[in-house]
């Protein structure tokens, strides 16, 4: 009896033992502390539903391998994460609960409710505590990023060199100022199409015979986004209302009006360009702050990459964490 009970007292110890490392197993250490195979499935599962969502496929052998992968830039992800949380307080960097409290306080404002904020993270596998976490991982790499980088700076010399060499890049392209009338067939009968040709030839010869164009436009064009301010809009290249228009707005000169209706997607147009305004640079005055943040914003981001490697390499590193196709640990 005693024997037995014995027995099954150590196939209990055995099975708790077996359930509890297979639950608890560590996949990477970094500087002593550990990373388990529990917490990193949870991150892969949220990657992994956010991907599905879009259309990611992990079935099969190939989903397997895309999976895998997922799993490694995750527990990269997690290694990053544990080396900048160990670095921010080391440095007295750790945000303070009111800090985070505050965060998602103005996370919760963005809705109308309670209940809208709590769909919003239901619909993105979070509960308030992941948020928690989430806000002052993110807090902790703002924090570590401005103490990193709060000493670069940018000089005048350089913003100014920058404008020179990219000057393309803060030219503004010609616009022109047009008004138009636009007449829409009724149907998509060709018969419907042939009338409202010759309702836009009967407009055309109107305005040859001195009527104002902007009245006409008022009275006549059904484009209800313009009508009211007589057809006017002003429009660069590529953002009027298709290529056929563009192409005869920019061929028109200063004062002239088409001779014939524009056939476009919408309809027939009758186009009158009012101003030609050229293609300019704008002046360094306008960019110089601009190009200042801009590089400013690069020379950070370069100077915190060189101090995460330079914290990876500092640090103690244990992936344990095996490839698919692997056999072996990689360590």
């Amino acid at each position: 009896m005693y024997k037995k009970l014995r027995v099954m007292v150590f196939m209990f110890a055995l099975l708790f033992l077996v359930t509890g490392c297979g639950s608890s197993k560590v996949v990477a250490t970094v500087n002593g502390e550990n990373i388990n195979q529990v917490d990193l499935e949870k991150k892969v599962d949220l990657y992994k539903s956010g991907l599905e969502k879009q259309g990611t496929d992990f079935s099969g052998e190939k989903g397997e391998d895309i999976l895998d992968s997922l799993r490694q830039n995750v527990l990269k992800q997690m290694i990053d994460e544990k080396i900048l949380m160990q670095k921010a307080k080391d440095k007295e960097l750790l945000p303070s609960q009111q800090e985070i409290n505050k965060r998602i306080e103005e996370i919760k404002k963005r809705f109308k409710s309670e209940g809208e904020y709590k769909k919003y993270l239901t619909a993105n596998g979070l509960n308030e505590p992941q948020l928690e976490e989430y806000i002052r991982k993110q807090l902790v790499q703002q924090n570590l990023f401005m103490n990193a980088t709060g000493e670069v700076k940018v000089e005048n010399n350089e913003v100014e060199e920058y404008y020179q060499e990219n000057k393309k890049s803060f030219t503004q392209p010609e616009k022109r100022k047009v008004r138009h009338i636009l007449i829409r067939p009724d149907s998509d009968k060709e018969s419907s199409a042939v009338d409202a040709k010759i309702k836009a030839m009967q407009v055309i010869n109107e305005i040859q015979n001195g009527a104002d164009f902007a009245r006409l436009a008022k009275k006549k064009s059904e484009d209800t986004g313009t009508k009211d301010n007589g057809g006017l809009m002003t429009i660069t290249r590529g953002q009027g209302l298709g290529e056929t228009f563009d192409d005869n707005v920019f061929s028109l000169k200063n004062g002239e009006i088409t001779q014939d209706p524009v056939k476009t997607m919408y309809g027939y147009h009758i186009i009158k360009v009012e101003e030609i305004i050229p293609s300019q640079v704008k002046p360094f005055s306008e960019v110089k702050e601009q190009i200042k943040n801009q590089l400013q914003n690069q020379y950070r981001s370069k100077e915190f990459s060189n101090y995460m490697k330079k914290i990876r390499d500092e640090a103690k590193i244990n992936n344990k964490l095996t490839h698919k196709n692997d056999s072996t640990s990689k360590k």
